[in-house]
Formats: C-alpha cells, structure tokens, sequence
C-alpha cells in the first residue's frame, strides 16, 4: 500500500475507534467520494479531497516531507430536532479535531504530524434540504526518503 492509502486507512480505524455512538450503524467508510450520482453516504467518509492533491513542503537534506490531505465528510439525516443535530455535528468535529491535530497518525511511521482545516461543502441541489453535513482535511505530513521506493 502507498503512504496516502495507508493514512486513509488508518484515519478510518481512529475515527472508528471514538465509537460514536449516535452514527448509523457505526457508518465510517473509505470512499472515493461521500455519494454518487445516485444517492449521498450516511455516515462518515474519508476519502481524497475534491480540489487538492499532495505537495511537497520543506524537508531535510536526504528526505522530503510530503502533506497528503484527508477528506473526512459527515453526512446525515436532517430528521430531528434541529439543535439536537446541531450538536451532535460539532460534537463529532469536535472530537475528531482533537483526535488528529497536532499528533503522530498511529501505524504509519512517516507521518510526524496532522494538521486539521475545517471546509464547508456543499451537497448536490437534490439532497441538500434532506441532509446535513460537514467536511475537514486532516493533513498528514509525512517524512520520507529521497528518491526511495
């Protein structure tokens, strides 16, 4: 697996871990995107961001740092009091932020640090008045050899 995928991956387990448990099912997946044409993802999703790829920042004389950015999207059903859903969507930003900003990702040694930004997002015109949602990138800087493979 590559750095990126395993970042996703391990992303995937610590939000899992946090055990939310308000989520459907327990819903945190990796998707390509967090619906398709067809229907939007309940739950949460992490997946690659929509305008923004890796790049290369400062690193050392023999290796480069790498920042792959992590899109994790919380979607769910408007249904409810509205201050109740409210609350539970910044509770779980809020958790999550705390979870990845300023530490190491577990499991993946080349990553020394993450950085949290928080996005808006805007669902297709069809499903907005249906569901809410929430997105942030997790910045995961990583260390890696020059030239390796």
């Amino acid at each position: 697996m590559t750095v990126y995928e395993d970042c996703m991956n391990q992303i995937v387990t610590d939000i899992d871990a946090l055990g939310f448990t308000t989520l459907r099912n327990n819903d945190v997946k990796k998707r390509s995107w967090p619906w398709d044409r067809h229907r939007v993802f309940q739950g949460i999703s992490v997946h690659f961001p929509f305008n923004q790829n890796e790049q290369e920042v400062a690193g050392t004389v023999s290796c480069d740092d790498i920042v792959y950015p992590v899109m994790v999207t919380v979607i769910r059903g408007t249904g409810g009091r509205e201050q109740d859903n409210i609350t539970r969507l910044t509770d779980w930003r809020e958790k999550i932020r705390l979870k990845f900003i300023n530490q190491r990702l577990s499991g993946v040694t080349s990553v020394y640090t993450m950085k949290v930004r928080f996005g808006r997002i805007l669902l297709p015109k069809k499903w907005r008045d249906n569901y809410q949602a929430t997105t942030m990138a997790i910045l995961c800087y990583s260390r890696e050899s020059r030239g390796g493979v």
